[in-house]
This record gives structure tokens, sequence and C-alpha cells, in this order.
């Protein structure tokens, strides 16, 4: 099982954020604006893991 999780942004409560770990355990992340999206996010993320898949995206919010 890939490790990823959604929670809400610290930065605005109205937003989600999903969270996960890439290939080299490097901790990634992505905001949105509803929790229904950032659920999809964290499923797509976790799928890419499980496969090996995984690509890295320029638009990925990096902590």
């Amino acid at each position: 099982m890939a490790r990823a999780w959604v929670a809400r942004s610290k930065d605005d409560p109205r937003k989600w954020t999903t969270f996960w770990y890439d290939p080299e355990g490097k901790q990634r992340r992505k905001t949105f604006e509803t929790k229904k999206r950032a659920d999809g996010q964290r499923k797509r993320k976790e799928q890419e893991l499980d496969a090996e898949t995984y690509l890295e995206t320029a638009w990925t919010n990096n902590p």
C-alpha cells in the first residue's frame, strides 16, 4: 500500500491537501479546492506508486 493521505490545508482551512511520499522517500503535496478532488489525487498517487508508474509533475507543491 502506498503512503498517501488527505488533510485540511494549514494555509487555508477551506482547502484540502494531498500528501504522499515519492519513490525516493521525499514528501510531496498538492492543494485542492475540494476534498473530493484531493481524495482523487490521493487515489491516483497510490495507484501510481503501487504500480511503479510514478512520474514527478512540475505542478507539485514541495514542502
